[in-house]
């Protein structure tokens, strides 16, 4: 759960024109939406999604568009089908949950229609994955946001090489691509043939 100075500092760097993507949706989901013009979240637990689906509701916040994706392959699932898969990674990571187990929740980003973002927090499961995943939908001028920052295993994300931290606040690191990322031929799905 977000601290209050946590919030601050995120709202710190919202404004009316922007459009913000959030993996993991919280108390804060129905807050910094009301900064933005436009607000997706992706959430993987379908208990939380509904609690959040109805304060959505109850406050009438009409520019978010919220998705539940629900996980199909339970780690356990995972130790039995592929063990040599699992076991290349920490527990802190397999904790977080791993791309094989989160492939349907890391792409929903594909599936929202928009070619890029203003804002994004990582704030669910499998991080480090959409981290990499939300690189082609970021311009020059986008601000990445990862909570628990504290913990290790988000520090030794192979993504993290192009970005440059820019700021950090208790448990938040907030990121931008590196100067000349953007050159690269990596394009969003939305805009490739």
């Amino acid at each position: 759960m977000m601290e209050d100075s946590e919030i601050d500092f995120i709202e710190g760097y919202l404004n009316k024109e922007q459009t913000m993507l959030e993996w993991g949706s919280g108390w804060s989901t129905a807050r910094f939406s009301t900064f933005v013009k436009k607000y997706y979240s992706i959430e993987h637990d379908e208990e939380w999604y509904n609690k959040m689906s109805e304060e959505i509701k109850q406050k009438q916040l009409d520019n978010i568009t919220y998705r539940h994706i629900e996980i199909t392959t339970p780690i356990e699932d995972l130790y039995e089908i592929d063990p040599e898969y699992v076991k290349q990674y920490s527990e802190e990571l397999i904790t977080d949950g791993l791309e094989r187990q989160y492939q349907e929740y890391i792409d929903e980003v594909d599936n929202l229609g928009v070619d890029k973002f203003d804002v994004v927090l990582i704030d669910g499961r499998a991080r480090n994955c959409c981290l990499g995943k939300v690189i082609p939908y970021l311009h020059e001028d986008s601000s990445v946001f990862i909570h628990d920052w504290h913990r290790k295993e988000y520090k030794e994300n192979e993504f993290l090489k192009f970005f440059t931290i820019t700021r950090f606040k208790t448990g938040i690191v907030k990121l931008k691509l590196n100067h000349g990322w953007l050159t690269c031929s990596i394009k969003s799905p939305s805009s490739s043939s």
